[in-house]
């Protein structure tokens, strides 16, 4: 397509017209008309529009700027035009007349509230009808008429004496062609082709002709478009022929012409007013004479008294008309005023033109008898009121009938009859801050007289609404929430402005009256925005309100990472991840368990990297994963992570051995329960089992309760009344593990489903003296339960029963678990230890705690499977079984004793009897 529309808009901001009016402080809207045709009809559209009236902005005339999107800015030297708020790119702006360009968000609508601002000061409220499309063409002189500002094909411009040649195409430019597809952008800058919507059809002389393209032009404002049409090569004639251009159901001015090579066309010939005639209504009748042709149509024109004549109608021959070469039509002008003296002129409209003026004619209505009221008042009551009075003597009326106009430019209407009795009248329907004019005439049976004398008045101005009082927070990375307060009465709606950091203010919404709040929503994130707002009531706009500041948030925060977790006990899993948000608030863990089918948020971490979660089911899966929370809301999720609890713990009860209790295990739990000891969660340690039976210190003496049944029963109900969660784990040692061992083989326990497993350590040495202090303490009933003290009888050894059974085969007890440890712990050999004045010299590599040379001396052996499961071989060769007072289990002279003693050395470096022990527990 032509680029040529841009050379056309600049030659119109350049001769555009332009009208003097009085200024005054206050803009006024007169009149808003097609840009091209100066129609005062319906705007449609993306229009491209001329406003006349008084101050309406700076005093010389300033041309278009674009904004920072390279489009027409909509603010100009101050001014903006508004089309029911919504601001128009403005082409140019000066005092008294302006060029805008219609928003296409007037779409739809039946009408549209135009007003202007200039300063912070607006205009009168200006109503335009509003239709699909309203098409003007642009003339060559910018007057709307004649010759059309047009392009011929071969680029050169259309005049009279450079006509398009038939066969080519015509390049045209117009304005208020409506939509587009693609859809128009105010104020944007076409820079491709986008169709008309509407059909578009034109006629060249009457004929109808080919468009080849209507659209936007290339390079200039969408709104103004270009048309490009198609010269029928067969057109018998050429001259100024007349153009109509037709989009959707609107058509173009008339009297437009383009230049086309070729004979000059036939002009219909000029029409005659044969007659002119005062009907019984007072009305002008008017018949007239004209060719009968096709499409003939006759103009009619009027001039008051000596006044310029102008079209009042247009009135098309009917095609029947016979004779077939004459018509004879009649015309009645029924807006006359009885006294005053009508010229009326006519011409004709064929296809090829206009034929020249017909003779005048002159007529006037007679005036009637009656008067019309003297004298008529009008005063302004209020901002809502006007009283009108008149004097009605010497009128011979019946009644009066009141007339109004709004404004020395407007229209008179009717606007009430009241009795000729009557002398005033009240009109409220008038508004604040508006200039009336009213008229009167009076009527009678012979007729309506002439006009009153005219009486202008303008009301008041409403008080303008108080400011409102705003305030802005920030919702999120892209939305800031206002709320006003507003003590306005009468509200039309609100007016919202904004700015970006220190950017100019722009209307974002209009508010209706009863809103209190809105929200701003795609905003950029972490950015400052400056708002204000006015109340505009049918008084006007109130002052600005505050300025009110508020930043968006930043992004949403970014996802942690790196979740890791693990389970320390049966109910507690702790969590560790990689924190990637500075603006983190808190982090929220959420948890999945095993057979469940989503996620659960079970709250905020205690730090913005670690979690320890509690109060876990114990021995379950458990899925974890984690997310940042901040002002702008959550990030997505972490990875997962999977962690099982462990199973309940084992209690580990200990069982202290032969003339000791149970303090004397108290050194060995703590540091079975010390990092250096048993695996963290897995087990709790019990040393208060107390069998005291066993011990007497004055005598020192096994007393008679000290059996292995009793202390078995005695064990069985410590561990009931401890009621564990899970499994049991008892270390016996010495005496104790006979008695733990009683209490498994019989049955004495019920644990209902749980485990019970067994170490034991050595037996008791029984009173057999090793140390002279031994031999003050015998237990005869423990003795007695072993079949008797196989040691003192004379000239043979026997093991007892009860001794035999001390053997690794716990299966043939069938008691729950599978723990079952024999525990020896050997010195292999002891250097020369004292035994009341006899050595003792016991090599048993695996000693079942019951040493010296008797076992040996009588070279006792046994079957296979009766060694102890576990062992451990004292690399210092020290044999000592153990002494009252502490759990030692030391092998060696009891010189040894206070610097070695491997069950309870401190940590970190425990007894390696002690290291043995823990590692027989934690494997099970």
């Amino acid at each position: 397509m032509p680029r040529l529309a841009g050379a056309f808009l600049i030659a119109v901001f350049a001769v555009l017209p332009s009208e003097a009016f009085a200024q005054s402080g206050k803009p006024l809207i007169l009149s808003i008309t097609n840009a091209a045709s100066y129609s005062t009809g319906p705007i449609s559209p993306g229009e491209m529009v001329t406003i006349f009236g008084s101050s309406l902005g700076p005093a010389g005339l300033v041309n278009l700027t674009l904004d920072g999107q390279g489009r027409i800015a909509t603010s100009l030297s101050e001014v903006q035009i508004l089309f029911d708020g919504v601001a128009a790119p403005l082409l140019y702006v000066s005092q008294n007349q302006l060029s805008a360009m219609v928003p296409y968000a007037i779409a739809g609508r039946q009408s549209s509230q135009v007003q202007a601002v200039y300063r912070d000061v607006a205009s009168n409220a200006f109503s335009k009808t509003v239709a699909l499309s309203a098409p003007g063409i642009f003339t060559a002189d910018s007057s709307g008429k004649r010759i059309a500002a047009a392009i011929n094909g071969d680029g050169t411009v259309n005049t009279t004496s450079n006509p398009v040649t038939p066969g080519s195409y015509l390049t045209l430019f117009l304005t208020g062609e409506g939509q587009t597809n693609p859809p128009g952008i105010d104020g944007n800058i076409a820079s491709s082709t986008a169709n008309t919507v509407l059909p578009v059809s034109v006629r060249l002389g009457g004929r109808l002709v080919q468009s080849l393209y209507t659209g936007s032009a290339p390079g200039n404002v969408n709104g103004f478009a270009q048309l490009n049409v198609a010269i029928p090569a067969d057109l018998p004639f050429g001259g100024n022929l007349p153009l109509g251009v037709q989009i959707g159901e609107a058509f173009s001015q008339p009297e437009l012409t383009v230049a086309v090579a070729g004979p000059p066309a036939p002009l219909p010939g000029t029409p005659q007013l044969l007659q002119v005639v005062i009907t019984p209504s007072n009305q002008i009748a008017l018949t007239i004479a004209v060719d009968n042709k096709p499409n003939m149509r006759v103009h009619i024109e009027r001039g008051v008294g000596a006044g310029a004549f102008s079209e009042i109608a247009s009135v098309l021959v009917p095609a029947n008309v016979i004779p077939p070469t004459q018509a004879s039509l009649t015309f009645t002008d029924q807006d006359v005023t009885m006294g005053t003296q009508y010229n009326y002129r006519i011409r004709a409209e064929g296809d090829y033109g206009f034929s020249g003026y017909s003779n005048t004619v002159g007529a006037s209505v007679p005036t009637p008898q009656v008067s019309p009221p003297s004298n008529v008042q009008s005063v302004a009551v209020s901002q809502i009121e006007v009283k009108l009075t008149w004097n009605a003597a010497n009128t011979n009326a019946t009644n009066f009938q009141i007339e109004r106009k709004t404004g020395a430019a407007g229209t008179y209407a009717p606007l009430a009859t009241v009795p000729n009795t009557q002398t005033t009248y009240q009109d409220v329907t008038v508004v604040a801050n508006t200039a009336y004019v009213y008229r009167m005439r009076s009527q009678s049976s012979s007729g309506l007289s002439g006009y009153s004398n005219e009486s202008s008045v303008s009301t008041p101005a409403l008080p303008l609404p108080p400011a409102p009082v705003i305030q802005a927070s920030a919702v999120s990375s892209s939305q800031i929430h206002l709320s006003w307060i507003s003590t306005a009465t009468g509200i039309l709606r609100f007016r919202i402005e904004r700015r970006a950091s220190t950017g100019q203010y722009a209307e974002i919404n209009q508010p209706g009256p009863t809103a209190t709040a809105f929200d701003d929503l795609g905003l950029n994130m972490a950015t400052v925005y400056s708002y204000r707002i006015r109340v505009e009531t049918s008084a006007g706009l109130s002052p600005y309100s505050n300025e009110t500041t508020a930043t968006t948030m930043q992004g949403l925060p970014a996802a942690p990472t790196n979740l890791t977790g693990v389970a320390p006990s049966s109910t507690q899993v702790n969590l560790a991840w990689t924190n990637n948000a500075r603006d983190a608030t808190a982090i929220r863990v959420e948890s999945q368990a095993a057979g469940s089918a989503s996620f659960t948020d079970i709250g905020g971490a205690a730090s913005l990297i670690t979690a320890g979660l509690t109060s876990l089911l114990p021995n379950t899966n458990y899925r974890f994963r984690v997310r940042a929370q901040s002002s702008a809301g959550f990030s997505g999720y972490s990875n997962e992570a999977v962690v099982t609890t462990l199973p309940p713990p084992k209690t580990v009860f200990l069982v202290h051995g032969l003339n000791q209790t149970h303090l004397d295990m108290k050194n060995l739990a703590l540091n079975l329960a010390s990092p250096y000891g048993l695996a963290a969660g897995r087990f709790t340690v019990d040393y208060g089992f107390d069998f005291s039976d066993c011990v007497e210190s004055n005598p020192r003496s096994c007393g008679s309760t000290c059996t292995i049944p009793g202390g078995a029963q005695r064990l069985a109900q410590h561990i009931v009344d401890a009621n564990p969660p899970g499994d049991v784990v008892v270390i016996g040692f010495s005496l104790g593990g006979l008695i733990a061992r009683d209490m498994i083989a019989n049955n004495r326990i019920i644990l209902n489903g749980r485990k019970i497993d067994l170490v034991t350590i050595g037996t008791p040495n029984l009173g057999y003296p090793y140390l002279p202090t031994d031999s003050l303490v015998f237990c005869s009933a423990i003795v007695s339960a072993m079949d008797g003290n196989w040691r003192a009888q004379a000239g043979s050894v026997r093991l007892s029963n009860y001794l035999f059974s001390l053997t690794n085969q716990w299966s043939n007890y069938g008691f729950p678990g599978n723990g079952r440890v024999w525990f020896a712990a050997s010195g292999r050999a002891i250097g020369t230890p004292t035994r009341l004045g006899s050595g003792c010299k016991d090599t048993n590599p695996f000693s079942d705690g019951v040493v010296c040379q008797d076992s040996a001396a009588y070279n006792v052996t046994t079957s296979a499977g009766t060694q102890p499961n576990r062992s451990w071989d004292d690399p210092n060769r020290i044999y000592v079984h153990s002494f009252s007072g502490v759990t030692s289990l030391i092998l060696g002279n009891t010189s040894d004793q206070i610097k070695y003693m491997p069950l309870y050395d401190p940590p970190p470096v425990p007894g390696g009897l002690f290291s043995t022990l823990t590692a027989i527990l934690n494997q099970m």
